[in-house]
């Protein structure tokens, strides 16, 4: 990754090297003088910039919804481990009763 770095910043650089025309930028009631090559380069920053910060707030938003996609899996998840267990114990009573091991109240001895 280093390496793809490394050539982007040669790039800039050769760039900024064969673009050193004299530029005056009007804004407001200021001038600015300065090489051709430092306005593109700004630009170049600042649409990079504003790039990683959509990306931040759209990686934020889709962990959010993964963490809650998580917490209502998990929630039903515990609900159907609840319920397999009920009707297990349901399972159990019905084949206790079917071959006759109840207790004195009417529940399954179950030997485990």
């Amino acid at each position: 990754m280093i390496v793809i770095y490394v050539v982007i910043l040669a790039v800039v650089v050769v760039f900024a090297i064969q673009n050193t025309a004299a530029l005056t930028i009007h804004f407001l009631s200021f001038d600015f003088h300065m090489p051709l090559s430092i306005p593109i380069i700004m630009s170049l920053l600042i649409g990079i910039l504003i790039g990683a910060l959509y990306f931040q707030v759209n990686s934020y938003k889709e962990t959010r919804l993964l963490k809650k996609q998580i917490k209502e899996a998990e929630a039903k998840a515990n609900k159907t481990e609840m319920e397999n267990k009920l009707l297990q114990h349901q399972l159990d009573e019905n084949i206790a009763m079917r071959k006759g091991n109840l207790d004195a109240d009417g529940r399954a001895k179950i030997s485990k």
